[in-house]
């Protein structure tokens, strides 16, 4: 996907965020690998993400880059920053601590993970009713895939 909306210049920058430091050194390998002509960087390793097309973080790193004032009044990364953003681990990220990232950025939204819809449906409570059905039946599309 990142490739076909590069190519089509569709998205100029890409946001890859997931909840832990390991999973953003194995996403980073692979996009390299992968797609070597498009610049990466790590944010939770190097801070210069100036020239780069690709930006890999922890939701915890962006929030704390969204939460505070960069250079005066202005923030590190604005609103329409990011054309898309990649939430890895999504049955895991869209409750409470970081529902700010999903409210805040307004690029194409694309959400992996490997549960089992059943699950996700089992596992919601009352609390986050709300907002699972709002990003899991609005702004995301599940697609099923058999093994």
């Amino acid at each position: 996907l990142v490739d076909v909306f590069s190519k089509c210049n569709w998205a100029k920058r890409i946001l890859f965020l997931a909840d832990r430091n390991a999973l953003i050194f194995q996403a980073k390998k692979a996009f390299t690998n992968h797609l070597p002509n498009l610049p990466a960087v790590d944010l939770t390793k190097e801070k210069d993400s100036l020239h780069a097309r690709v930006v890999f973080s922890t939701y915890q790193t962006m929030i704390n880059l969204i939460d505070k004032e960069y250079d005066g009044a202005q923030r590190h990364f604005g609103i329409g920053h990011f054309d898309v953003i990649i939430f890895d681990e999504i049955h895991r990220s869209v409750y409470n601590k970081y529902k700010a990232i999903f409210q805040y950025f307004d690029g194409y939204r694309i959400g992996l993970t490997a549960t089992p819809g059943r699950q996700l449906k089992n596992a919601r409570t009352d609390e986050n009713r709300e907002l699972s059905d709002f990003y899991f039946n609005k702004l995301f599309q599940i697609i099923c895939l058999k093994k």
